[in-house]
């Protein structure tokens, strides 16, 4: 049996405080208890909070002892537990993903975090704290069998011919310094950032008027008279380095790497990750184009995945390339993938217009009108804008809108600002159906909808108001499986 490292005990400690946020009902007896008791001796608090740290050191202490695991030629048999005992197995056929990520006290132990998922839901997975290199690298062999280095299958050292042949049908992409900075510009945290800051400004405004108005009076005199923009630069500036720091603490050296039938995404600055997701787990591909990005030419690739473990569990997508150029879209799916990006699309009907216009601008008509009577003016004349917006969005979604399948293959796009496309595979999806409503069936139309599994929620994509015979023939499609 072995144990992992003893700094393990910090994870299985702070593992421990995170499980115990669940009891939150206590905080409000404890505060009622050490505002009654600090009163009377100014010691009580710091003794509480003494104790609090050795009964959360000691739970790390006996979880790392209970925790023992073994390497065998076929599974990875872990026992943990302190009161109730815990045995698992996990074998290679029921691993979905083995992630590796280097934190800031394993670079300072020389040491690796190992997280397995393995089909079966929450519980099923695990994570092996604080293990070296090397038992990483075994640990690794067995369950995505593979031999270790510098042998093959059989444990015999290839020749140097089949050795070169090995590293070339290896494929390697990254992304650069520069492209990261565009990346991280191009992303929604900068928005967000600087939304954030200005709000915190406004904020800071009202709560100190006086001091924040003699500023304000001394900031033409530094800036001069365009004091405004130049406000707003700097501002921008401050957001924009945020969100770089942001981008390069998740996806410093980002690369994408395919071992034979496997896909190696290594990541991070501080926290260096590194995730293995099996081509054959991949449920359907998500090409993601943002408003800023389609002027450019870029795009973001992510690839939904099964997620069987308990940190995972929430999560439907793993980003397979933040930023790449549109035109390099097929050559890298034919490359890293199983999916393939198709030219040609059928469109919407001229008689579905309405249900993606017209429904749509009246419904902002009915918003703007309290709007328009009850804001005062001149700001109540915005809400008009409200349902002259709704028809302009519907009618960029109508005219995007589009699908197309081609032998065990099914794509879809859809969106108006941002726009995305999902690329899926027949044997991928989970469960898929029809609907029809009143005006639907008047005009001929129905919509599809399509799910794959990802985790504890499917996620769904769905073509709305779609001819008829059209949604019929997705949903033949589907049914029509082939076995894998």
């Amino acid at each position: 049996m072995n144990r992992l490292h003893p700094v393990s005990m910090l994870y299985f400690a702070v593992s421990s405080l995170k499980e115990s946020l669940s009891y939150t009902w206590v905080i409000p007896l404890l505060f009622v208890l050490f505002k009654s008791k600090s009163s009377q001796s100014p010691w009580f608090i710091a003794a509480a909070v003494l104790l609090l740290l050795l009964v959360i050191l000691s739970v790390g202490w006996l979880r790392w002892k209970s925790f023992v695991y073994q390497v065998n030629p076929g599974s990875i048999y872990v026992k943990s537990g302190i009161w109730v005992k815990k045995e698992r197995w996990i074998t290679p056929e029921r691993v979905q993903s083995v992630d590796s990520t280097v934190r800031v006290y394993d670079r300072l132990f020389h040491t690796i975090t190992l997280t397995l998922e393995a089909a079966g839901g929450e519980k099923s997975g695990m994570v092996l704290s604080c293990i070296s290199q090397e038992e990483e690298e075994r640990i690794r062999g067995v369950l995505l069998q593979k031999p270790s280095p510098g042998a093959d299958a059989a444990g015999q050292v290839p020749s140097e011919e089949a050795r070169i042949t090995a590293v070339d049908l290896s494929e390697q992409i990254g992304i650069p310094l520069r492209d990261l900075m565009l990346h991280s510009t191009l992303s929604p945290k900068f928005g967000i950032t600087f939304v954030l800051l200005f709000s915190g400004l406004m904020k800071i405004w009202d709560g100190s008027r006086r001091d924040a108005e003699a500023l304000f009076a001394k900031l033409p005199l530094w800036l001069g008279p365009y004091w405004i923009l130049y406000s707003l630069l700097l501002l921008a500036a401050v957001s924009w380095i945020i969100s770089l720091s942001i981008t390069l603490v998740g996806d410093y050296r980002f690369t994408l790497r395919r071992e034979e039938d496997e896909l190696c995404i290594e990541r991070g600055l501080l926290e260096k990750k590194k995730t293995t997701i099996r081509q054959k787990r991949i449920q359907s591909i998500l090409i993601v184009q943002r408003p800023l990005q389609r002027l450019l030419g870029l795009v973001s690739i992510q690839a939904v995945v099964i997620r069987g473990g308990e940190k995972e569990e929430s999560r439907k997508t793993s980003v397979l390339m933040p930023i790449l150029k549109a035109k390099e879209v097929p050559v890298f799916l034919r490359m890293y993938t199983e999916y393939r990006l198709t030219d040609s699309y059928r469109h919407l009907d001229k008689k579905s217009w309405r249900h993606y216009v017209v429904l749509p601008f009246f419904v902002g008509l009915l918003v703007c009108v309290p709007i328009v009577l009850w804001v005062p003016r001149p700001y109540g004349g915005l809400g008009l804008l409200i349902p002259i917006l709704a028809f302009i969005l519907g009618w960029m979604e109508f005219k995007h809108v589009g699908w197309w399948i081609e032998e065990d293959q099914m794509s879809i796009r859809y969106g108006t600002l941002s726009r995305r496309m999902v690329i899926m595979h027949r044997n991928r999806i989970q469960w898929s159906r029809t609907t029809q409503t009143v005006l639907q069936r008047r005009r001929g139309l129905a919509s599809f909808k399509a799910a794959m599994a990802s985790g504890k929620d499917a996620m769904k994509v769905s073509l709305r108001h779609v001819p008829a015979n059209e949604a019929s023939k997705a949903m033949v499609w589907t049914q029509s499986k082939k076995p894998t």
